[in-house]
């Protein structure tokens, strides 16, 4: 495969000619989160709630057997026939190196990142890498392994420099492979403001073009690859910018086109919010990437509701004016046990079974906000508790400056949601502690391999017609 560039503000491959990388993110193989495949908590709580239940053996089958079949061979030749051209593989930190033992890498760490290299040259699959959870974390949500509460990346040095030597130890690795379209080098930042993500993004440039790597640099804005402004200051000219363009009618539609959240929306108002979204980009003419976007799914993945179709109809909107606008995108995400997935575990397995319980727990309390739409549970009563704040100071101290959203958020998700979710992690392991580690893995193969999940036939309809 080609080697890729930007030449000319556009992705190019050593002969000058242009490319488009269209495909599908793969989440939840190396950077595991709990509502795609029905974990609870972060993933070193998960990890560790595990050994504590079902002790060292059985742990290190299920760990094992999970990410053996979780992305294979198949998967990548089921992807290039549909017409994928990319894969963006998350990657949690925690997979080179353990918190404890920091700057010492584990011998293995490539191992399942070389097999997906190696599959990407047999089918013609570009992959990025995307650093999904970094040290210390780069926000403050539990997808990036994150349960201190604090985006404690941008406020000690320490977590810093463990990420620098960590993305060198990675280019060191992949420094002339082809394969690999470029580096996501962080996932979602959320930073005090642009001038301390600017910065780090220099240093994190300048450690990887030192070591001689010229792979493209993904750059997604601050506030969950929302703002740019100001993050074009660099000398690098091999450099693409990546936004995350989530909208309220793609995860909340009941019709389409039709009234969603109160306001009539079609395909103007799909290309609006993206004009909106990446209007930074688009004025610039700068190589931009739709890194993450998605549909939500409600009902059976056998048995798609009238929501859910209309959903498709809005994400195949969404599809064509990223391509009328050249933009490149990644679909959030491939495998799951039936909300977003291309392709998702069959409602009848036994893992699914087992777990039922603890999902029915975690809908009733509302504890993934992203996938309840922050409504009722657990949220109905944050919102209420702020409200009560925010009267009592307006009432006593005449103020009404303080950000009481980004409070809501941040109690909402992380303090009350995710850390409900890690203290309930004991629980989910539990429920396999009956099982042999045979048994064990074959019900992850029978949740997790390809061949016996589910495809859902609908968005692989409107994938085919839009790659």
């Amino acid at each position: 495969m080609k080697p890729l560039s930007i030449k000319n503000k556009r992705i190019a491959d050593d002969s000058g000619k242009e490319v488009y990388l269209r495909g599908i993110c793969i989440g939840s193989w190396l950077n595991k989160e709990n509502f795609l495949t029905g974990f609870l908590g972060t993933e070193a709580i998960m990890t560790k709630a595990l050994y504590q239940e079902l002790g060292e053996e059985r742990t290190k089958v299920f760990l094992k057997t999970y990410h053996d079949v979780f992305l294979t061979e198949e998967d990548f030749s089921y992807l290039a026939g549909l017409g994928v051209n990319v894969m963006r593989i998350a990657v949690n930190y925690h997979h080179f190196e353990d918190d404890m033992r920091p700057y010492e890498y584990y011998s293995d760490g490539f191992y399942y990142l070389d097999r997906a290299v190696e599959w990407g040259r047999k089918f013609g699959i570009y992959i990025i890498l995307d650093l999904h959870a970094l040290p210390g974390g780069q926000n403050f949500r539990w997808h990036s392994d994150n349960h201190s509460d604090t985006a404690l990346l941008w406020e000690h040095r320490d977590f810093q420099l463990r990420t620098i030597a960590l993305w060198k130890h990675i280019v060191s690795h992949y420094r002339d492979e082809t394969v690999i379209a470029g580096y996501d080098l962080m996932n979602e930042p959320e930073a005090p403001d642009l001038a301390h993500l600017h910065d780090f993004y220099a240093e994190l440039i300048y450690a990887i073009r030192e070591l001689g790597d010229r792979h493209i640099l993904f750059l997604e804005g601050n506030n969950r690859g929302n703002d740019f402004d100001g993050l074009d200051a660099f000398s690098d000219e091999n450099l693409a910018y990546s936004s995350h363009n989530y909208n309220f009618v793609t995860l909340r539609a009941r019709s389409y086109p039709g009234v969603c959240c109160g306001r009539y929306v079609d395909e103007t108002t799909m290309e609006h919010m993206f004009k909106q979204r990446n209007r930074w980009m688009l004025e610039r003419d700068l190589p931009s990437w739709c890194g993450e976007f998605s549909t939500l799914f409600d009902s059976n993945i056998l048995d798609p509701s009238i929501q859910d179709i209309a959903r498709l109809a809005s994400l195949k909107d969404q599809l064509r004016i990223f391509n009328k606008y050249r933009q490149h995108w990644t679909l959030w995400t491939y495998k799951d046990i039936g909300y977003e997935g291309l392709v998702s575990s069959n409602p009848t397995c036994e893992y699914l079974k087992r777990i039922a319980p603890l999902q029915k727990i975690k809908r009733e309390l509302s504890l993934e906000p992203f996938l309840d739409r922050k409504f009722g549970g657990i949220f109905a009563d944050v919102h209420g508790l702020i409200q009560k704040t925010a009267q009592s100071v307006a009432t006593h101290y005449k103020d009404y400056s303080i950000d009481y959203d980004d409070l809501i958020k941040s109690m909402g998700e992380q303090s009350i949601c995710c850390k409900i979710t890690n203290v309930l992690a004991p629980l989910y392991a539990n429920v396999f502690s009956d099982m042999s580690s045979d048994e064990i893995a074959i019900m992850i193969k029978e949740a997790f391999a390809l061949e016996h999940m589910v495809k859902r036939g609908q968005l692989e309809d409107v994938l085919r017609s839009t790659l």
